[in-house]
């Protein structure tokens, strides 16, 4: 279970009392048991969240590295939920948390932001609005509210695997009509080489899901894109943290994304990819600073 991380100063009388009168107001005790009724969360733009956007944070002695936009972000890895004992509770954001809405929660998505998540067991699909920060647990790339996972058939056993995709709210309607990754191939992030383009890594480090394939990385070298980003700044930030403890080259180099939007992308090697041992312990090394499985680049 998540803790919630707060980035606000102290709260005025009304708003105090504000979030009083929704937590009592929202009740778990009132609510009805089944999500029938309960509609996905419809991406629409909102400005940045005055709370929870820092541009890094520290949290159980780990650095995470608020990303500038959620263009393009995909990811694959364990999803997990917060019920009860948070209902009420103010969220990173400031909005109440509420588990019988489409909320989650995320280490470096800005806030808010919508994002389309599936269940790669059994295909189920949902859009939530993530308001607010985590999960802190090594393995987990998302949280979501109650009602969120229980359409997902993730509440029994606590935790299941996903892909999680950003929505950009800007044009969120042809994005909604447009079929989730086949996750019935079971090979969109499976192995060295992830099948999607690259230019789908537009705003931070995109899971590579697994440790990289043995027969597809033989005799390659190869690049670990750490994030990429839309301000040089985020991303020299995130390539001096690296430079610090990685023992390997990083570089930012500049580019467009799908969109011919500039992009800064933090990426550390070249490493010989017959060389196993070396490209996992680089992994983990990235891992540990960006809190997300690197994204595996041929030269």
């Amino acid at each position: 279970m998540k803790k919630t991380i707060r980035f606000y100063k102290k709260l005025s009388l009304p708003l105090l009392c504000t979030l009083f009168l929704a937590a009592c107001s929202s009740n778990p005790t009132q609510k009805a048991t089944s999500n029938d009724g309960i509609p996905d969360a419809m991406p629409k733009v909102e400005a940045r969240s005055k709370y929870g956007n820092p541009a890094s944070y520290e949290q159980f002695g780990k650095t995470y590295y608020v990303m500038d936009s959620s263009l393009g972000h995909s990811e694959r890895g364990m999803a997990s939920w917060y019920g009860p004992d948070f209902h009420g509770k103010r969220t990173s954001s400031g909005d109440p948390y509420d588990m019988y809405q489409m909320t989650a929660a995320h280490k470096t998505l800005p806030l808010p932001s919508y994002v389309r998540v599936t269940n790669v067991q059994n295909g189920k699909s949902i859009v939530v609005r993530v308001n607010d920060r985590g999960p802190f647990h090594d393995g987990r790339v998302i949280d979501l509210s109650y009602v969120a996972a229980q359409k997902l058939d993730l509440v029994k056993n606590g935790t299941g695997e996903v892909i999680v995709e950003a929505i950009d709210p800007t044009n969120a309607d042809r994005v909604l009509a447009q079929s989730a990754i086949d996750v019935s191939a079971g090979s969109a992030l499976i192995g060295g080489e992830p099948q999607w383009t690259e230019t789908r890594t537009t705003t931070s480090a995109v899971t590579a899901a697994a440790p990289s394939n043995t027969t597809t990385t033989a005799s390659r070298q190869l690049m670990l894109q750490a994030g990429a980003f839309n301000t040089k700044d985020s991303a020299e930030k995130l390539a001096n943290a690296l430079r610090q403890t990685i023992g390997l080259p990083v570089a930012v180099n500049e580019g467009l994304n799908h969109l011919s939007q500039r992009l800064y992308r933090v990426q550390v090697g070249p490493i010989d990819g017959s060389d196993h041992v070396a490209l996992a312990e680089a992994e983990q090394k990235v891992t540990a600073i960006t809190a997300q499985k690197p994204l595996v680049v041929d030269i």
